[in-house]
């Protein structure tokens, strides 16, 4: 249902509810709506100046479509499961099949995400050509995009006091911080559209002391959107002139005098660039400072490593690893499962993260598992395949009995079959003639299924059979029972069966 449609619809009950004003529906006197995670309380209180509303109707929407439109009889309260962190109007009308629809009630509310997940800093450092310093964190799962996420970073020293910048990224470059003073870094994931926050998380590092005079600092960072200049420079440098060239363009800029970094737009991010600097009237260093740069994403010189693969029963659970570099930044990965039977491929693309879980898969089936990384720039090379069948590396159990039924010159075996479908056992069976040193009347047999039957024995002797089950993750035990086959005619004084 559009928009237009759900304001049709509610502005045609409200003037229903109008016309019949006067024929005495009691009206809803209050409307509560409480936020859970991921769900609204809803309870309401029905008026007692009127007649008696006979059935309640409770009707959910946001700014874009029609969520719920629920008939609850006489109830007054219900719970609804709502998408966190989204804005949503909440409508009770209260209704007699005399009178019709009276006049409804509303209330506007947010359920809440899950709990945030803990912000991880897992590296901070001195940068000294912009006299600051460079934090890095992340987050160990992703979190709900409705909420409009973004992360409060708070930075203290002894001198300046406090500074506050709330940001998208996952790192902060500080620049012109006052040397060899401490500065703690305080960092928590924050909801612009909730007011659930996340743990914070600190830690400080004490900045470089001040730079010698004649001292040049020079770096390129590559991003995914520009390639970023940080400098610094005798103290006689006032003025720089910086730039870049690759095959396809070529720009350079005056920055001004105060300025010791610069953001370089270049158009394109796949080839490499020559980013230098120089600083003018500098008698001290007249010469140009150059390096070679690629803004990101750029192009992959190794492939994911360390694919680990964890099966089970119709799924399967990925792991990698991947050398992280500056000069390529990873999209996504890509995961290729190929049923080696079939040659169905199923490919999961996985962002952020360094593992996939992958289900929907046939039980037992075997599959090939690859792993690519991918960006604008292409693609790494395929991971070496992992082969591996889609279900439990589970050790079959025991079989717990046996039972033996003979005849003159035949034993048949049966067992309970206890093992689950996705331990994909075979039993082997081991028929012996006891008391004999002969091996010749030994017999092998191995079977899916819960009978043997042994033909051609010899009367009135001793057997012992023995039965392992195994599968490909390992063996269990073997269990015996032995059994005498009977003689020809009237067996006198002779046990048949002896267990």
């Amino acid at each position: 249902m559009r928009l237009p449609e759900i304001i049709l619809l509610l502005v045609s009950c409200n003037i229903h509810s109008f016309g019949n004003a006067t024929k005495g529906i009691a009206a809803i006197t209050q409307l509560t709506v409480q936020p859970l995670v991921e769900k609204l309380q809803i309870q309401w209180t029905p008026g007692n100046n009127g007649t008696p509303v006979e059935e309640f109707r409770v009707v959910l929407f946001n700014e874009t479509k029609l969520l719920q439109n629920l008939s609850v009889g006489i109830q007054t309260n219900m719970t609804v499961d709502i998408e966190p962190c989204l804005s949503t109007t909440v409508q009770v009308c209260g209704i007699n099949k005399k009178h019709g629809l009276r006049d409804c009630i509303y209330a506007t509310e947010k359920s809440l995400p899950e709990s945030f997940p803990a912000v991880l800093i897992f590296s901070i450092k001195n940068t000294p050509e912009v006299l600051g310093q460079l934090l890095n964190w992340s987050v160990v799962e992703p979190v709900n995009e409705n909420c409009d996420p973004y992360y409060e970073v708070t930075y203290t020293d002894n001198i300046k006091g406090f500074e506050r910048v709330n940001t998208k990224d996952m790192f902060l470059q500080t620049f012109n911080l006052p040397q060899g003073t401490l500065i703690q870094y305080t960092v928590r994931l924050v909801c612009r559209n909730s007011s659930v926050t996340g743990n914070e998380t600190s830690v400080t590092l004490e900045t470089e002391p001040p730079i010698e005079p004649n001292r040049r600092y020079f770096v390129v960072r590559p991003f995914d959107t520009h390639l970023q200049l940080l400098w610094n420079s005798s103290q006689k440098a006032k003025d720089f002139l910086v730039g870049y060239v690759n095959d396809a363009e070529e720009e350079k800029f005056y920055p001004s005098n105060t300025q010791t970094w610069i953001d370089l737009n270049v158009k394109q991010q796949c080839i490499p660039s020559i980013v230098w600097i120089f600083a003018l009237k500098d008698s001290t260093q007249p010469s140009v400072t150059t390096t070679v740069a690629t803004q990101l994403p750029g192009n992959f010189s190794r492939s994911p490593t360390d694919v680990r693969v964890f099966p089970d029963c119709g799924s399967l659970n990925v792991t990698w690893k991947l050398e992280s570099h500056k000069d390529y930044l990873v999209q996504y990965y890509e995961v290729k499962l190929i049923e080696s039977r079939t040659g169905i491929v199923t490919i999961k693309n996985i962002s952020g993260m360094w593992y996939a879980f992958v289900n929907g898969l046939k039980c037992d089936a075997p599959y090939i598992v690859f792993v690519t990384a991918i960006n604008a720039c292409g693609r790494s090379f395929p991971t070496n395949p992992v082969h591996v069948m889609a279900r439990k590396e589970v050790k079959p159990n025991d079989t717990k009995s046996l039972n033996l039924t003979v005849t003159t010159n035949q034993l048949v075996v049966k067992w309970v079959r206890e093992q689950p479908t996705y331990v994909d056992v075979v039993y082997e069976v081991h028929l012996q003639q006891m008391n004999s040193s002969s091996t010749e009347a030994d017999e092998f047999v191995s079977v899916r299924h819960n009978e043997v039957k042994f033909e051609r024995l010899s009367p009135c002797m001793n057997y012992s059979v023995g039965i392992t089950v195994k599968n490909p993750f390992g063996l269990s035990s073997e269990v015996v029972e032995s059994a005498r086959t009977r003689a020809p005619g009237t067996c006198v004084n002779m046990n048949d069966v002896v267990v």
